[in-house]
């Protein structure tokens, strides 16, 4: 990817560089402008660059409901926590789409507000859980142990289908299951006080 990257910069040149990087500033600037006048939502600080983030200031409006009706308008949309909102990162050929994404978005965040169930549904509940999930240290070493794992010298990939439970031998595993189960009561809990 480095060589590609480098040849590429050299096939475009300084002026080529220079032409797709005010593409992509300009660009940025009509989208944070966009959703900044969209009623409910606000572009997180002052980003400089093209990459940014986006929250929802009405309560009525779920943000993560919002990304999962923008996924099924056709759109790949980064979630992101703490606080949650929506992540975009503009590239030149966003350029000729910038308009429609915006509208997709206003009706998102309409559609989203006139329908508050939403955020019961889908994948919004996962990440409004995920958001407030206690033993944060904990959940960051097993990614990162299983990261490690995938792209070590073994390239060992996690098998997604063994939560611990059926290996109570295993004292590590058991203590994994103890967690998950942990986890998951707390899940259930914040669920029926977030939706009942």
């Amino acid at each position: 990817p480095i060589a590609c990257m480098a040849a590429h910069a050299a096939a475009m040149g300084e002026n080529g560089y220079m032409e797709k990087a005010q593409i992509i500033m300009d660009t940025t600037r009509h989208l944070i402008k966009g959703i900044n006048e969209i009623k409910g939502l606000e572009v997180l600080g002052d980003p400089p660059m093209s990459l940014f983030a986006y929250r929802s200031i009405d309560k009525k409006v779920n943000i993560f409901a919002v990304a999962d009706r923008m996924t099924s308008a056709g759109w790949h949309i980064d979630r992101q926590q703490k606080p949650s909102c929506l992540h975009a990162m503009v590239t030149p050929l966003h350029a000729t789409v910038a308009d429609s994404y915006l509208a997709d978005l206003a009706d998102a965040v309409d559609h989203v507000r006139n329908h508050p169930e939403l955020a019961a549904q889908g994948s919004a509940p996962m990440y409004g859980m995920m958001a407030h999930i206690p033993f944060r240290g904990m959940i960051r070493k097993e990614v990162t142990n299983m990261l490690l794992n995938m792209y070590g010298p073994k390239a060992k990939m996690p098998d997604l289908n063994d939560t611990g439970f059926s290996n109570h031998l295993n004292r590590k595993a058991s203590i994994k299951s103890r967690w998950i189960t942990v986890l998951a009561r707390y899940y259930l809990k914040l669920k029926d006080k977030w939706f009942n």
